[in-house]
């Protein structure tokens, strides 16, 4: 999913896989017509399934109360922590291209890895942690202008 200002330009891009919910917030003064650009994986596209496109507008700063239990480091946000199910990572990226998200325990095994499309400006990326341990791991998130790592805790019941 994409979010466009109204001068047709890329403010914002959330990827999920599957059936994840997708949630892009955007907060701005800006009044206009905003436009959302919902596509499947590598553009695909089924006539038969559907979806529902919520958007919320007002006159006042909102954030989901998840935002609450956000770690910002180097410029690389995850919440909600400590994580059960999903985690959302959010990041500024310079260019379009790709990225790879390292997880990694403790020890520095590397758990899981994944390798994501980021456009140029600010990405939101919804991972599936659920099958993670409870624990703390180390994530990584992997560019071609560097890594940055930050701490992952998992508390599945």
């Amino acid at each position: 999913m994409k979010l466009f200002r109204p001068s047709v330009t890329l403010l914002l891009t959330s990827s999920t896989t599957g059936t994840a919910n997708e949630i892009i917030n955007y907060n701005t003064t800006v009044i206009g017509t905003y436009k959302v650009e919902v596509y499947g994986v590598s553009k695909a596209f089924n006539n038969t399934s559907c979806y529902t496109l919520k958007a919320l507008t007002g006159s006042q700063a909102f954030a989901p109360e998840i935002y609450s239990n956000e770690t910002l480091v180097n410029g690389l946000s995850i919440f909600p922590l400590p994580a059960t199910q999903n985690v959302t990572l959010t990041f500024n990226q310079e260019e379009t291209g790709d990225a790879t998200i390292f997880i990694e325990d403790q020890l520095g095994k590397r758990i899981m890895s994944k390798i994501i499309p980021v456009t140029e400006g600010k990405n939101i990326y919804r991972l599936e942690v659920s099958r993670l341990n409870s624990g703390v791991y180390i994530l990584k998130l992997a560019t071609e202008k560097g890594v940055v790592a930050q701490k992952l805790i998992i508390a599945n019941r």
